[in-house]
């Protein structure tokens, strides 16, 4: 009496040129899911090492340190480093544009300026500051009110003001 000991497996069809768009389709979705976590680590999509960037006005008085990508209501920050080359009459005079009042609300400043006066083209501002070598250093503490991709102005009054571009998240 023998006995039959083999397995007999049901027979199942195969689809290669639809298995292997599967796979085509699977290793796409792996190199997106890579280049997502690879943009998020570099600061595409909040901090990180190319959310920051530095720009400087033509005559190099004033270098503007800010984040690029912002969160519309999140704060955000300037740090404004203007030389004190720059200082007449005992004072730093600061001029934004009306585009930057109108996509930011600024909370606070430090220092807080003597003198803020509106004028056609926004605000300006005036900072006490003693003349002398080095430079001096304003924060501003501000919150974006616009979405998608926008570009303000500051600078000193009298000089070339720095474009700033931002984009901004909802």
């Amino acid at each position: 009496m023998s006995q039959d000991t083999s397995y007999h497996a049901p027979e199942i069809g195969e689809d290669m040129a639809f298995q292997s768009h599967d796979w085509m389709a699977e290793r796409i979705g792996w190199g997106v899911m890579v280049l997502v976590i690879v943009a998020a680590l570099l600061g595409l999509f909040a901090v990180g090492p190319m959310s920051w960037t530095t720009s400087t006005d033509t005559s190099g008085l004033l270098r503007v340190d800010y984040g690029r990508i912002q969160r519309q209501t999140a704060p955000a920050s300037l740090k404004l480093d203007v030389d004190l080359a720059a200082v007449t009459d005992r004072a730093i005079e600061l001029q934004l544009d009306q585009t930057f009042l109108e996509f930011f609300d600024i909370d606070s400043m430090q220092p807080e300026p003597a003198e803020a006066v509106a004028t056609a083209q926004g605000l300006r501002l005036r900072f006490r500051a003693e003349p002398g070598q080095g430079r001096a250093t304003i924060y501003v503490q501000l919150t974006p009110q616009a979405i998608g991709l926008r570009r303000t102005r500051l600078g000193l009054a009298g000089h070339e003001p720095v474009e700033l571009s931002y984009f901004i998240y909802p």
